[in-house]
């Protein structure tokens, strides 16, 4: 079974990846446009984690949201 928990949201577009590592590599081509980036864990995680993850232009840094 081919578990997709992370999505991308790319400003109102959603897409679905297996890793966090996949969901930001995809994110990369979406920055040279600084587009709104997000992303979402699906899979169930401490409750002391962040499910949100945004990036910050400024720091160039993936950051809980």
């Amino acid at each position: 079974m081919n578990e997709e928990n992370f999505r991308l949201y790319v400003d109102r577009e959603i897409s679905h990846y297996r890793t966090m590592e996949e969901a930001k590599e995809a994110a990369k081509l979406f920055m040279p446009k600084k587009a709104e980036l997000r992303i979402e864990i699906l899979m169930e995680i401490d409750i002391s984690e962040a499910d949100w993850w945004a990036y910050n232009y400024e720091t160039k840094e993936w950051e809980p949201s």
